[in-house]
């Protein structure tokens, strides 16, 4: 049997293209046995569709950020590289 990291692995995977029948198998057989995986698939699933829906609704993907805010970022991010 496949541990859950594996079968996250997988699961994150088949959102984006279908699984071959081994692994599909292997997913499906640990979901039957690990309520834990079952409830993850749900979540992502959930999590994909709102994030589908939200790009389709023609929402900027993007915010303009002024020169101050920035400059803050920068100076932070630079502050915790140190």
């Amino acid at each position: 049997m496949i541990s859950c990291q594996k079968a996250v692995e997988l699961t994150s995977r088949e959102l984006d293209v279908p699984l071959s029948l081994g692994p599909r198998s292997m997913l499906g057989l640990h979901r039957w046995m690990c309520g834990g995986c079952r409830r993850f698939r749900k979540q992502i699933v959930e999590v994909d569709l709102a994030v589908r829906d939200y790009l389709e609704a023609g929402v900027p993907t993007s915010v303009a950020l002024t020169d101050d805010a920035r400059a803050r970022i920068e100076q932070t991010l630079n502050e915790q590289l140190r």
